[in-house]
């Protein structure tokens, strides 16, 4: 009752009013163009949990390794440079994750390694340059050498004056900035020191000699004066 039938009729010639008639139910002609929607449906369906699914893991895979380079880097942004992504994959964010290990490794053995030493004097520190373009390996081996450069022209002073050189002064144009300061100062610090020594000394000398008009004129402060 629900179903109609198709029924094609064609005159048959010279048979005085015969027809020839073929029909069918509608259902039959429809079976193969619904079997092939559901079929359609079905692999839509399967083909978007699949993907949903692919979707999940992948994006699980991606951001977990992500999370854990974002992680190192606000890390590295406070200072801390212990923090380590230890991935082992060898694709491009496996690949992101090692460099980022390697460069901490590096700040924390050479920078922050060398900026200890120098903390407490020691001025040993070897520092690697990477490349031609490694911008911090240069910058802190310039800083030690500014340093030891210091340090040696301390240490040619203290000799000079246990040695009784109180002449001797430091080169204050092999430093440059703050380093030039300190080195001018203790030069105009021996010079105001040593000056009035030097002055009082050829007074003395000349007093010895039965001069005993000579005075020292030099206007001096402190202790000097006195």
């Amino acid at each position: 009752i629900d179903d109609w039938r198709l029924t094609y009729i064609e005159p048959i010639p010279n048979t005085n009013g015969w027809s020839l008639a073929i029909g069918n139910f509608r259902s039959d002609y429809l079976v193969p163009v619904n079997q092939l929607r559901n079929n359609i449906i079905l692999i839509s369906l399967l083909i978007s949990l699949i993907g949903v699914v692919a979707a999940f893991i992948l994006g699980k895979w991606i951001a977990a390794p992500v999370k854990k380079t974002l992680e190192m880097i606000n890390e590295m942004g406070k200072g801390h440079f212990t923090l380590r992504t230890n991935m082992k994959s060898s694709d491009e964010i496996g690949q992101m994750g090692r460099a980022m290990d390697e460069f901490a490794g590096n700040l924390q053995k050479y920078v922050i390694g060398a900026m200890q030493k120098i903390s407490i004097g020691d001025l040993s520190s070897q520092i690697p340059i990477i490349d031609e373009k490694d911008e911090i390996g240069p910058a802190l081996t310039q800083t030690i050498s500014a340093i030891k450069l210091l340090a040696d022209d301390a240490n040619i002073l203290v000799e000079a004056a246990l040695s009784g050189k109180l002449s001797t002064r430091a080169d204050a144009s092999k430093h440059e900035g703050a380093y030039k300061d300190i080195v001018k100062g203790v030069n105009e610090t021996l010079d105001a020191v040593i000056k009035p020594v030097q002055e009082a000394s050829y007074v003395l000398e000349e007093m010895s000699k039965g001069d005993i008009k000579l005075r020292v004129n030099g206007d001096y402060q402190g202790d000097h004066a006195q």
